[in-house]
């Protein structure tokens, strides 16, 4: 299972060829180690108000098997095992196991370091605290912990809810450029499906039905469709489900960082077109001499694969601008570069919106834009919250979703 595990072999290598040649891979190897402290440290604290709450009806040396087991052993079977409900029961069941105890424990910190945040507020104030706080407020550990697995319950199936029944978000934008159409130009966007990790066949299913429903114009695909070994994916129906996508103008898609550490480029690329989807790598297409649409490679990751990517400039300097220009790119970077360089429209996934608050709010930190759309100058850009999830199938913060743009231009010619 381990041996054709493209995913494990790719960050491996990875690592192996960049750890002590690049600073960029040394500093984030660096950043992931103070992680994994951190979260031990963190996994301590809950074991130890675990067992300050129940300790007395729990054998120690049992409690603290059981808690190395599901906070050491169980995330990383998890990541290992990441081939969700297209794979044989126990794998399946190990990686949903070790996903939701992954959102489990960041709420559970969260809470339970509020919890004893306002505990010792309390007592140092003498308790003058508890009157502003409802009569409900747990007044002793035990109580809290309930209050706490409760709370995170209900959060859970909210999530989980949240991500399972995506929802249909619409944009109506209008371009300053001639699309000579007798009714608006419907584009279908769609990314981050993560197919394979926890999203299945049922899943993608649902999904063409949806989006062929809307009856688009166009198709675009933003990256990370898969999210597992492409060899895994060759054996299910990913193929003949994604070939029920049809559009008038096309389906084009391209590539994510899922997809560059799952696969071959060439091979993923070759695959793709299995299912009729042109994929452009730092390429323009014209469509119907109306419309250019431009492909952009996704940047270069420290543990992933990674493509030469062109400047927004010399990706479309020879692009005529009277046309409307569209680009579709993985990440939602390089927004300036982007409105200089003459395009109309930008489409763009990656960021989930977060998918887990407050994680979205570190989105901030690492992108221009924040919001699912931006008008820059002349560039609007969108960003779709994604189709699936990576990780816990949970969104709180966020929620699936599949894009459609109706474009107007200058006018809309009456039809005859």
């Amino acid at each position: 299972m381990f041996a054709d595990n493209v995913k494990i072999k790719t960050h491996v290598r990875q690592i192996k060829d960049n750890a002590f040649s690049d600073r960029k891979a040394r500093n984030q190897l660096i950043y992931y180690a103070v992680a994994v402290m951190i979260y031990c440290l963190m996994a301590a604290y809950l074991g130890l108000r675990g067992w300050q709450a129940f300790g007395l009806q729990i054998y120690l040396p049992l409690y603290i098997l059981i808690l190395g087991a599901i906070t050491l052993v169980l995330p990383v079977a998890a990541y290992l095992l990441d081939q969700g409900r297209e794979a044989r029961p126990i794998p399946q069941i190990i990686a949903y196991a070790g996903f939701y105890w992954t959102a489990f424990f960041l709420y559970a910190v969260l809470l339970m370091v509020a919890l004893d945040v306002i505990r010792i507020l309390n007592r140092v104030s003498h308790q003058q605290l508890t009157r502003l706080l409802p009569s409900g407020f747990p007044t002793n550990l035990r109580s809290a912990v309930y209050l706490i697995l409760i709370t995170i319950a209900i959060m859970l199936t909210i999530g989980t809810m949240l991500a399972r029944r995506p929802r249909i978000t619409g944009y109506l934008l209008k371009v300053d450029k001639d699309v000579s159409r007798s009714r608006p130009l419907r584009i279908a966007l769609l990314s981050d499906i993560h197919y394979g990790s926890l999203v299945s066949t049922a899943n993608l299913k649902i999904l063409c039905s949806k989006v062929q429903a809307q009856e688009p114009d166009l198709i675009l695909l933003a990256g990370d469709l898969i999210d597992n070994s492409l060899q895994l994916i060759m054996k299910t129906d990913f193929i003949s489900q994604m070939a029920s996508l049809q559009a008038p103008l096309g389906v084009f898609a391209v590539l994510g960082n899922h997809e560059l550490v799952n696969a071959d480029k060439q091979e993923i690329v070759n695959f793709y077109r299995g299912a009729g989807i042109k994929v452009l790598l730092d390429e323009i297409a014209d469509i119907d001499g109306q419309l250019v649409l431009a492909g952009r490679n996704e940047r270069q990751m420290e543990f992933s694969g990674s493509l030469h990517r062109q400047t927004p400039y010399h990706l479309l300097n020879q692009v005529d601008q009277s046309k409307l220009v569209i680009l579709m790119q993985h990440q939602p970077v390089d927004l300036d570069e982007l409105d200089r360089a003459g395009v109309d429209i930008a489409v763009a996934g990656h960021t989930h919106r977060g998918q887990l608050f407050p994680l979205n709010l570190l989105n901030r930190r690492h992108f221009l834009q924040t919001r699912s759309y931006l008008r820059l100058n002349r560039l609007q850009s969108i960003i779709s919250a994604g189709y699936g999830t990576w990780g816990p199938p949970i969104r709180l913060g966020s929620r699936s979703e599949i894009v459609i743009i109706d474009l107007i231009g200058n006018q809309i010619p009456t039809s005859a």
